[in-house]
């Protein structure tokens, strides 16, 4: 079967040929899970992928600032379940894949006719906090079948080093279920108050490189400590950004220019409408840091994604330049040597490796990206540690997959959320999904990833664009976009 070809997976006239799916009684719920099937069978069957867990709801959660509404939970748990169906792509090489409960078959069959993923196997986990750890250890059959998995050699790959997955893991190789040396280290290292000396040690041991900017920052542990720093920042004609230690979908990060900080009373007010508009300021310690001046440059934010396995050796997973959104990820495309000066690339890939090695010395393990900015002068800007998977995890696992698939190098290029203009339940939104890809010549390089809002409030749905170059994965994702959209105008 050829990723070249669409019409050899199976894929006829914007349609696809579907196959049934098991039903197995969950014993936690009495509901009944869904288990995915494809081509009529389990896919990989008598071989073991690695097992995917997409427990997004289950690790934010947990690093919510103590007082945030049950509505703002709400929003950021409905974004996060969303984003759980990303799952599939923790790794380029998907075997049991535990997704929130949607109708998700075409759009699994699509992803395998041109990822090659013969060893996937989803299972959809039904209720409003997706698939965790937590239901996952009570649900003696479900559970069974993943430690069997691990058993034979697969890897257990969560979204975020959770409490349950921690407690789920405790007994599992490290090599297979890698986890940090402390319970306290995941936090810790996603925690915005952390990021500053881990930077410092990084660029002190790359000694100091003039192409890496360390932006000034105070950590404010009262309220009167705050205000004077904004106080201070005010009078100096200043920009800063605010940020709680933690935050996530836009949350907890507020660009404060100098008019509302020019006074002890603008100060006040603006922490008014900041805590009524964004409850995650409400907490403290909070961060002050000096605004970067982002160059007016194409692409010029970008991000570093690596690894550390179980013995604390880390592994640069790729690089990407991100497209934003204000304050959240809206996309990226990877490194293909022009797009991210050569130079710049290697610097940033260096800078990650060493913040790895930090991390690494106080025992934490598993995923990790740093998102940085580029300055007018072209200094990269280190601005946070994730300290989990995150948007640029997708693209990255589809490239490893194209490369192994063509042969060649790949380019690839993400959008987040493309807004759709009219509301469809899952099947025939990719049914509609496949007629627009494939008018638009596209059918062999746009992988459907965000799939599962088809059918929301505010429907959306996201893609990798497979290219030949950055120009080029320009050019055709706006191309798919314009083609969706129309598609789903009509």
């Amino acid at each position: 079967m050829s990723a070249e070809n669409p019409h050899e997976s199976g894929i006829r006239d914007g349609g696809v040929h579907m196959s049934g799916v098991h039903k197995g009684k969950d014993v936690r719920t009495g509901a009944h899970p869904r288990e995915g099937k494809v081509n009529g069978a389990h896919v990989g069957a008598g071989r073991v992928g690695d097992v995917h867990v997409g427990n997004v709801v289950e690790f934010h959660d947990a690093m919510l600032p103590e007082g945030v509404p049950d509505d703002v939970r709400a929003d950021v748990a409905a974004g996060d379940l969303g984003y759980a169906c990303l799952a599939p792509f923790h790794s380029p090489d998907p075997g049991l894949v535990l997704v929130p409960e949607f109708d998700g078959e075409p759009w699994w069959e699509r992803q395998v006719a041109l990822l090659g993923w013969d060893r996937f196997e989803p299972v959809t986990v039904p209720g409003p906090l997706g698939p965790g750890f937590a239901a996952l250890g009570a649900d003696p059959v479900l559970s069974a079948r993943v430690r069997a998995a691990v058993d034979a050699g697969a890897r257990l790959i969560p979204w975020g080093e959770s409490a349950p997955y921690r407690e789920y893991a405790r007994d599992l190789p490290e090599a297979a279920a890698v986890r940090s040396t402390d319970a306290a280290l995941p936090a810790f290292a996603e925690s915005k108050a952390s990021s500053p000396e881990l930077f410092a040690k990084a660029h002190n041991a790359l000694d100091s490189p003039d192409g890496i900017h360390l932006t000034g920052e105070r950590l404010c542990e009262s309220e009167p400590d705050l205000v004077a720093t904004l106080v201070d920042a005010g009078a100096r004609g200043r920009t800063v950004v605010l940020k709680a230690p933690f935050g996530v979908g836009g949350y907890g990060t507020a660009v404060l220019s100098p008019h509302r900080t020019s006074t002890r009373r603008a100060v006040l007010e603006t922490l008014a409408r900041l805590r009524e508009d964004d409850t995650f300021h409400n907490g403290l310690p909070t961060i002050v840091q000096d605004y970067q001046w982002r160059s007016d440059l194409p692409w010029s934010d970008v991000s570093g994604d690596c690894t550390i396995d179980h013995l604390g050796r880390v592994r640069l997973e790729g690089v990407t330049a991100m497209a934003m959104n204000g304050t959240q990820f809206a996309g990226g495309v990877t490194d293909d040597g022009v797009v991210i000066a050569p130079a710049r690339s290697a610097l940033l890939s260096a800078f990650c490796v060493a913040v790895g090695e930090q991390l690494a010395l106080v025992g934490y393990r598993g995923w990790f990206d740093i998102d940085f900015l580029v300055r007018p002068t072209g200094e990269l800007v280190p601005l946070e540690i994730n300290a989990r998977r995150t948007g640029t995890t997708a693209p990255l696992s589809v490239q490893t997959c194209l490369r192994a698939r063509r042969g060649r190098d790949v380019t690839v290029i993400s959008r987040d959320v493309i807004a759709l203009p009219s509301r469809h339940a899952s099947r025939p939104a990719f049914a509609r999904f496949a007629r627009a890809v494939e008018l638009a010549g596209l059918a062999a390089d746009v992988v459907p990833t965000l799939v599962a809002g088809t059918d929301a409030a505010l429907p959306h749905l996201g893609v990798v664009v497979a290219a030949d170059d950055a120009a080029d994965a320009v050019r055709k994702l706006a191309h798919c976009v314009d083609a969706l959209v129309t598609e789903f105008r009509s």
